[in-house]
This record gives C-alpha cells, sequence and structure tokens, in this order.
C-alpha cells in the first residue's frame, strides 16, 4: 500500500514539473520573442531586465544582457530566500527560477549564433505582440502559481516581505511593479511606457482568472426524498464522495435528507443530468468555487 502511494506521489511530482517546464519555455519565449524586442517593462525582475539591457547595450557592460540580468537576479535572490525563508523556500520556485535564467541563456547563445534575431520586433503590430506577450506569459504563469511554484524575481522579494513586513503583500508587490513601469516612461518613450501600464493591468486580470479557472470546481448541496439513489450515483456513476444528513423542512415539517458533493465541471454536468431522471423533485444548489482544500482536491492552504 505504502509503495502504491509513493508511486503516485513520484508521478504527480513528474507530471507537475513536466507541466511547469512547459510553462517556463512559454514564459521565455514571451519574454524574448515579445517583451524584449518591443521594450514592454511588465514589471518585476524581468521588466527591470528590460531597462538594464538598455543601459548597458553598447557599452563595456554589454555582456549584462537582460537574460543574465535575469540570472544574476534570481542567484541571488534565491541565496536571499533560503537565508531569510529556509524550509519554507519551495523547491518548485527554485527549480522555475533556475529553469527560466537557463532557458534565457539558452535563447540568447541560439540568437548569438544567429539561427533568428530580436533586434527588431516581429511585426509592426506593437499592440499585437503585446497581446502575445501578455496573453502567453501571464496563463503559463497561472499554471505555474496553480502548481506551487513561481518564477523567482520579484516573487521571492514578496515572499520575504509576506514573512518580514506586516504589511498587505499584495498592494506591495503592485507599488513595487508599478514604480518598475514608470521607468519605461523615461528609459524608452511614453508609448513604450503606455504600453507596459496598460500591459500590467491586463497581466493581473489574466493571471487571476486563469487561477480561479484552473481551480474551479462545482458543490452541490442537494435536498431529496431518495438520499439512497443519488448516493449511489454520486459514488458509483460519477466517482466521487458525499455527505449526508438528516434535516426538516420549516414549512412542511417532513423529513428530508441533504447531500453535499463536491466535483470537477465535467463530472458536475453529468450529475446535474442524473439528478432530474433519478429525483425530479429533487432541490439542488450548484456552486462554483475555486477554493475546495481536502482529500481529492488541493492539499494545503
Amino acid at each position: 500500500m505504502e509503495k502504491k502511494i509513493n508511486r503516485k506521489k513520484v508521478l504527480l511530482a513528474v507530471r507537475d514539473y513536466g507541466i511547469m517546464t512547459v510553462a517556463i519555455a512559454i514564459v521565455a519565449a514571451a519574454l524574448y520573442f515579445f517583451k524584449y524586442p518591443n521594450h514592454f517593462v511588465l514589471g518585476g525582475m524581468t521588466g527591470l531586465s528590460v531597462v538594464v539591457g538598455k543601459f548597458t547595450s553598447g557599452t563595456v557592460m554589454e555582456w549584462l544582457t537582460p537574460a543574465t540580468f535575469v540570472t544574476i537576479s534570481n542567484i541571488i535572490l534565491l541565496i536571499v530566500g533560503f537565508i531569510v525563508l529556509g524550509k519554507g523556500f519551495g523547491a518548485k520556485t527554485v527549480y522555475c527560477s533556475i529553469l527560466l535564467s537557463a532557458f534565457l541563456q539558452l535563447l540568447e547563445l541560439l540568437e548569438k549564433a544567429g539561427l533568428f534575431s530580436t533586434k527588431e520586433p516581429l511585426t509592426d503590430q506593437p499592440f499585437l505582440e503585446l497581446f502575445f506577450a501578455v496573453a502567453l506569459s501571464s496563463f503559463a504563469t497561472a499554471v505555474i502559481f496553480n502548481l506551487g511554484g513561481s518564477t523567482g524575481g520579484s516573487d521571492i522579494i514578496g515572499m520575504i516581505i509576506m514573512k518580514k513586513l506586516n504589511i498587505d503583500i499584495g498592494k506591495a508587490m503592485l507599488i513595487a511593479d508599478l514604480l518598475i513601469v514608470l521607468t519605461a516612461f523615461f528609459t524608452f518613450d511614453a508609448r513604450t511606457g503606455l504600453f507596459s501600464l496598460f500591459g500590467v493591468f491586463v497581466a493581473t486580470l489574466i493571471i487571476n482568472s486563469s487561477i480561479e479557472s484552473l481551480n474551479r470546481t462545482k458543490y452541490f448541496i442537494i435536498i431529496t426524498d431518495k438520499p439512497d439513489e443519488i448516493s449511489k450515483i454520486i459514488l458509483s456513476t460519477i466517482g466521487r464522495d458525499a455527505t449526508r444528513w438528516d434535516a426538516e423542512g420549516c414549512y412542511t415539517k417532513q423529513g428530508k435528507s441533504v447531500l453535499l458533493s463536491v466535483m470537477n465541471v465535467q463530472q458536475a454536468r453529468r450529475l446535474r443530468t442524473i439528478i432530474k431522471e433519478a429525483d425530479p423533485a429533487a432541490f439542488v444548489l450548484i456552486s462554483n468555487s475555486s477554493e475546495i482544500i481536502g482529500n481529492g482536491f488541493r492539499q494545503s492552504m
């Protein structure tokens, strides 16, 4: 039994790290092919790297490219994170931080080898490129967050602030990102700054909505006279569990059974149809939730 549980944990870990690897590759591609050529400064260390790259290009510090800056800053922040946060510092954050730096360095080497060039944007449509820069990186970042990881950089700073200071971490990170975005107005021009500012707000919306969508579940509260039949359907046909308790109608004073069950969206569609057939008189409440913690769902707060 223990071997079976361990094997399941290993498979889940392999799945999670595989998904995060693909997501990090998407983030790196969005940075390198859309953000860097257009100078989109969208907050965080990656946004700051665009500004740094502008000042170091063509100077004795030309070696400090955006990719190199991200690598150096991630290494420094990881070391600080280990010192300050200790065991609370997640392995997935370390993995994603190092992998993002590696992908960016690889893309830089491939560009130096002449396989492609990012000195100019891919198209002459900056809004289109902003869309792909924000959409790709934001959705991939949401996937990483959902699996308990992060891309490092300013996320590590946020973890430290959250542990050491009694302030709203969301507001603190938003202010920090906005300050970084404002540098785009002075480093480049108003057009680039406005695109960057717009991109930050859109990215926040996409990440939040994506995380909710990825975690979305349905929970049913079913008031019925046929609890045995519906319980059997939930257990055997849907493959979920349910909780049952007895209740009484305040007006009719008649005894009823109440069932509570939680499942994913696809299972919910099936159950909604089956309940109508099993007990047409059942009173059913169906609600959305993106925060279910417990066996079969998210395992921690």
